[in-house]
Order: structure tokens, then sequence, then C-alpha cells
């Protein structure tokens, strides 16, 4: 895991002896010991950074809560919340009609059918979602 990194800044890459990693996901990297990293019998580590991406979220607030996720009790974010590229956030439907559920989620240029019937969906938020900086979230019913 990367540590005390500067504000704004995420895990771009790590390097582990000989070999790098390009990093989508978090700012950690698992990493397996191979001999033909070596150098002089000692695998060097380490990683560079770059800025993070920053994406503005809209959602109608009367018909979902999404909270960014955290160590402890989440976040709740507002409607044109800014939030990081790698930020995890959750959202949850509210005040459903009686007899309805959530169908589908529509985050920013994907779709994904809520196939548990939990009324509720978990992001990593990055680039694949956003439309020029923007990631819109809405949902669908359907009856249960």
């Amino acid at each position: 895991d990367a540590k005390d990194l500067a504000e704004g800044q995420i895990v771009d890459k790590w390097t582990t002896g000989k070999s790098t990693f390009t990093i989508d996901a978090s700012n950690s990297c698992r990493y397996i010991v191979n001999p033909d990293d070596a150098e002089n019998g000692t695998i060097a580590i380490s990683y560079t950074t770059k800025a993070a991406q920053k994406f503005t979220l809209t959602f109608n607030e009367s018909k979902m809560t999404v909270q960014k996720q955290q160590h402890g009790p989440g976040q709740t974010l507002s409607n044109g919340a800014q939030v990081e590229e790698r930020t995890e956030i959750s959202i949850e439907a509210k005040d459903l009609p009686a007899g309805q559920i959530v169908d589908e989620w529509k985050i920013g240029k994907r779709t994904f059918e809520d196939d548990k019937g939990s009324n509720r969906c978990w992001i990593r938020v990055d680039s694949d979602y956003a439309e020029g900086g923007t990631i819109s979230i809405s949902y669908t019913t359907k009856n249960k």
C-alpha cells in the first residue's frame, strides 16, 4: 500500500525490481516474488504518482442516497459533489413505491442490472463512467 500520498495524487505505476505494473483500481499492489526481477539479489519496490481526475456526480437526492465509502461511516454526498477517480461510492434507492425494486442502475455511460434485488449499488469511480467530467446516476424500477 502506498502511504502518505499528497492530496489529489494516486498511484500510477508500481515498480518491483525489473517489472512495472500500471494500477487501475487502488493505491495497492499485490506482487509475487519473482527471482527474475532481482538485481544483485535485491528487489527494489517503488511507485510513481499522477494527479487524480475529478468527476462531478449528478443525481436526484429525493430518489437515492450516495455515500463516499471510507473508514468508519460513509460520507453522504449531495448532488453536484466532486469525487476523485478510485473513490468508492455506494448508492441506495430510497422511497421506492410499494412492490417496486431497482431493475437497472445507469451510472454515466454504464448500465448494471440489480440482480440481487438489494436496491443498492457500489462502484469505484473511474473515467469509464464519465461523460465529459460528469457521472450522472439514475435507476429504473420493476415489480418485485
